[in-house]
Parts: C-alpha cells; sequence; structure tokens
C-alpha cells in the first residue's frame, strides 16, 4: 500500500514554530513516531514537502521515508488554510493510497477492509454546536459562494463531516473530482487574496471534512471509517486517541487539536519515542541542545540509558502481578533527598530541559526508596513487598497492595526508580 505525507511549513522554521504543540521538538517528535510506525508495516511511505521539512525530517533526523517530493516551496496558500496541502497531496495520486497525518501514529497494520476500500477516512463524524458555529462564521459572508449541494449539506441539523486523520482509497477519480471541488471553493471565494475580508477564517474543517462528507453523501459513496464508529466531534478523549501508555496495545492514535498542548501527552510522545526509537530521539534532542543542556557531558549516555528504562516505565506498570513479582526494582543511583518543613523531595538527573528534576516524596514512597537505599543492587519486587508491608498497620493491610501499587506508579514515572526484567 502507498502511504503518503504532508509537511508544509508555509515558510516558518519547524526548529522554531511548534505548529499547534507545546513546542517544535515535540512536532517533530510526532512525525518521528508517525513516520517509523508507518515503515513498521508499508514498505512504501512517500512525504510531499518543501526545502524546510525536507532540510530537518531528511537531512537532519534522517526519518526512513522511501520518496520525498519537494513541492511546496511556491505553494500559493495562505498558513491559515493549512490542509490545503494535504488536499494537492491527495489530487497528486495516481495509484491508491492512505494519506496519514503526521500526528497519527500506527502500533498496527490497517486492516484489509481498509486497505482494500474504494474510499477511507478515519471516522465519520456528528456535528454538534461546535461546528456549527464553525460553519456559521462561514455563513456569515452573503458574498462567499457555496454550491447547491453544499449549501444543503449546511442546512442539515449534524453538520456531515469525516475525521481525516487517516484518508484515501483506491477510487482515484472520486478522490480527484472532491480535491476540484475543494480548490473550486478556494479559487471562486479567493481564500488566498490577503485582500478578500473573509481570507482569515480557519476554514480547514469545512473544505476538507465537510465538502468530502457532502460531496460523498450526494454521490451516494461508502467511505470505510478506520475507527469502525462515528465520534461527535468534540469526543475526541485524550483516553481513547493519546493515551500512549498502550502504545502496543491500540490499533492507532490520533493526538488531535489541543490534546498537542498537554503536558502529559506530550511526556509520553517523548517517552514512546524515547523508546521505541532512541537513535532518533537523539537526533531530534540534538537539534535542540537549549533544552538538552547534558548532551555534552560526559555522563549524558550513562543518563540517557537510564532515563531509556524509565521511558518503558509502563512494560512493568502494565504487566501482571505474577511478571511484576518477578522484576528487578533499582534506585535511581544519582538520587538526592532532601526535607523541607517536614515533607520530602527527591531530586534526579534528567537530559530534558531542566536538567534536574525535583519531585515531592510521600511517606510510602520514602519507605520505598528507604529499602531500595539498603539494597544497592536492586530488590525484587515481591521481596521489595514483603518488607515493605511490615511497614503497614493492621488496620490499613487489606489496602496495602493498592496504595504500594500506586507509589510505585508514580516512582516509575518519575524516574525515581527503575525496573527490569530478571528473567
Amino acid at each position: 500500500m502507498r502511504i503518503v505525507q504532508t509537511f508544509w511549513s508555509a515558510g516558518r522554521n519547524p526548529l522554531e514554530h511548534s505548529f499547534g504543540w507545546l513546542h517544535p521538538e515535540y512536532n517533530l517528535m510526532s512525525w518521528a513516531l508517525s513516520c517509523h510506525s508507518l515503515r513498521e508495516h508499508y514498505d512504501e511511505v512517500v512525504l510531499y514537502t518543501d526545502t524546510f521539512g525536507k532540510h530537518v525530517l531528511i537531512d537532519t533526523l534522517h526519518l526512513p521515508y522511501t520518496e520525498v517530493n519537494t513541492i511546496f516551496d511556491d505553494f500559493k496558500c495562505l498558513p491559515q488554510h493549512w490542509a490545503l496541502a494535504k488536499i494537492m497531496t491527495y489530487s497528486l495520486q495516481t495509484t491508491p493510497f492512505l494519506h496519514v497525518d503526521g500526528d497519527v501514529y500506527l502500533p498496527k497494520p490497517l486492516t484489509t477492509n481498509v486497505i482494500d476500500a474504494e474510499l477511507v477516512a478515519q471516522n465519520r463524524e456528528i456535528g454538534t454546536s461546535y461546528y456549527r458555529s464553525m460553519m456559521d462564521r462561514i455563513l456569515s459572508y452573503p458574498e462567499i459562494y457555496l454550491p447547491e449541494y453544499i449549501q444543503k449539506g449546511l442546512s442539515e441539523k449534524s453538520v456531515a463531516s469525516y475525521n481525516m486523520g487517516i484518508f484515501g482509497g483506491s477510487n482515484l477519480q472520486f478522490i480527484n473530482d472532491y480535491c476540484n471541488e475543494v480548490f473550486s471553493f478556494i479559487n471562486i471565494n479567493q481564500m488566498n487574496n490577503r485582500e478578500v475580508r473573509y481570507a482569515h477564517i480557519d476554514c480547514n474543517v469545512f473544505f476538507e471534512q465537510v465538502i468530502f462528507a457532502v460531496f460523498a453523501d450526494k454521490n451516494e459513496k461508502t467511505v470505510e471509517n478506520v475507527l469502525g464508529r462515528a465520534m461527535i466531534d468534540e469526543g475526541y478523549m485524550a483516553r481513547d486517541f493519546c493515551a500512549l501508555k498502550d502504545y502496543d496495545n491500540k490499533a492507532f492514535f490520533h493526538i488531535l487539536g489541543g490534546h498537542k498542548r498537554s503536558d502529559g501527552v506530550c511526556n509520553m510522545l517523548e517517552k514512546t519515542l524515547m523508546s521505541k526509537y532512541p537513535d532518533t530521539y537523539l537526533r531530534i534532542s540534538r537539534a535542540f541542545p537549549q533544552r538538552h543542556v547534558r548532551l555534552g557531558e560526559e555522563s549524558f549516555q550513562e543518563i540517557f540509558n537510564y532515563e531509556m528504562y524509565v521511558a518503558k516505565a509502563f512494560l512493568f506498570i502494565d504487566a501482571s502481578s505474577d511478571m511484576q513479582d518477578k522484576a528487578l526494582i533499582v534506585l535511581n543511583p544519582w538520587l538526592q533527598l532532601s526535607e523541607e518543613d517536614g515533607s520530602y523531595y527527591a531530586a534526579v538527573p534528567s537530559i530534558g530541559k531542566d536538567r534536574i528534576k525535583s519531585i515531592p516524596i510521600k511517606p510510602l514512597a520514602l519507605n520505598i526508596i528507604t529499602i531500595l537505599k539498603k539494597n544497592r543492587g536492586g530488590i525484587i519486587f515481591q521481596f521489595l513487598k514483603k518488607e515493605l508491608f511490615n511497614c503497614f498497620s493492621s488496620t490499613i493491610l487489606i489496602n496495602a497492595e493498592t496504595f504500594t501499587n500506586a507509589e510505585m506508579t508514580y516512582l516509575l514515572f518519575h524516574g525515581i526508580i527503575i525496573a527490569k526484567n530478571n528473567n
């Protein structure tokens, strides 16, 4: 299957512009994880980009695309209409394809019914007042021309739409006709003319997702859904689409919209890339030396190797009780404890922007640390628990397992301890 992706910089430096993420570094981590995940399953993964994109994604990060096309250097488009670059990529395909956004990751290959479908989208959307307000903003400009079938579609109670995080199929004629509908809307209404008073409107959802849905409905086309169910337009919860701790167990992830600005999501993206593709992670780190100040230090590699274990903490957290009991629990060798007004804090080194992380420590976690300090080579988890449970009063011993697991998760996630496979 031919997989294609579109990275249009709109003249912005990817090392300086975040493209909706908390920091440019996370944007590049997302592109890296997306590309690598696709190459795990598909032999043809093609990038359509511009010179900026090629310089960073290919020349600097060496992402494993099988083909690179720098077609967007002279792309005449206002930056706010970024989805138009994707439409251009769709229109250029001459064989069946799937376009995958750079914030979509595929731990597993797509199903046969998706690969073989004439038309594919991530999922149908059920429009609520959120999409209605977007469409009303467009309709508030009477001079914007819309074909009759689109006007009819917009008059429906629920705005028709498809999420296009994954899009494509084998019906190239229909896809090309749809692309022409979008180009027609853009050109007739001069959406890329800065002098036009409505050109500033963010209408990507409309011309990419809504026009496709209304056009497909008008022509009675069946669209295969990757997700397998419809979603309301504001229903994309982090636990369903962004929980990267479950990376190996889910079919796909899509870090949509505001989730890109979540500390938790970005943190798990970093940990996932580090654990899965450490060489690429290091190349991205070197592109942002101001955020990775330890890069030139002698201790960097040793700390990085330790953080590789930290990044894989969820292998222990999600393991069965029997597997957990056999794991070797080791204390961070650089750990420093401090006390302030009766509260304890753990300080550990980091290869990230913080350099030193300070983490509040609760009494139970302090007990775990104390036990591990006596066992510098580490201790098997089942023996750690046995010793730890001696610290519990008889009244709360019944909840000892639950309390311990919660503190272990906290300590593992923050790199205060690591869990090693002892088999």
